[in-house]
């Protein structure tokens, strides 16, 4: 029982033994899992507390000596990434300010994509009510809306641009054309 254990475990070690980094596979990879196939038979021989805490002490030991050498790899990869790019100071702005506005971009639209869509419009209580239409209506249809149609609590309607002329002297009576809204007195604009 113990053999079939052992090697179940030693399948299960070689698996999580791949998780090192590549250099230290290529340097001790077949020594590593020679000693723990060799350490393994031994400790099948123990009784069974003892073949359970050496279990226990050889996948906390890959655990911990992976962590240890990927530390130690991504420590070389940042000394090796400072020197090229201490050798290049152009190269390190370019790739610093590309990344900036990239990030910064895709932040900018992914916040205005969730402004739009899943927030409420500011200054508007009730946004969720508000309905709107693309056609356009006569004031005699607005009329017929608002005093006899019941489905609307409230309407409001508007006309842009209307041209309009505005009057700035009162001697001379000249007078400047100019264009704005006209729209209804219910009619809240934001």
């Amino acid at each position: 029982m113990k053999e079939i254990l052992a090697r179940y475990a030693l399948r299960a070690y070689r698996f999580l033994a791949g998780g090192f980094p590549e250099e230290f596979q290529q340097a001790h990879g077949g020594d590593l899992l020679q000693l723990s196939k060799d350490l393994a038979q031994q400790a099948a021989q123990q009784p069974w507390p003892a073949f359970l805490a050496f279990l226990f002490h050889l996948f906390s030991d890959l655990v911990w000596q992976c962590l240890a050498e990927h530390a130690m790899a991504l420590r070389l990869d940042i000394v090796h990434s400072v020197r090229m790019l201490w050798k290049s100071p152009g190269l390190a702005i370019a790739a610093t300010v590309s990344l900036g506005i990239g990030i910064g971009g895709c932040a900018v639209s992914y916040e205005q994509i969730y402004n739009f869509y899943f927030r409420d419009t500011p200054g508007v209580g009730q946004a969720k009510s508000l309905v709107g239409s693309d056609e356009t209506f006569s004031y005699r249809d607005y009329e017929a809306f608002r005093d006899h149609g019941g489905q609307f609590q409230n309407l409001a309607a508007y006309i842009a641009p209307v041209p309009f002329l505005v009057k700035t002297d009162n001697i001379l009576g000249a007078a400047k054309p100019a264009s704005g809204l006209r729209y209804t007195e219910n009619c809240t604009l934001l």
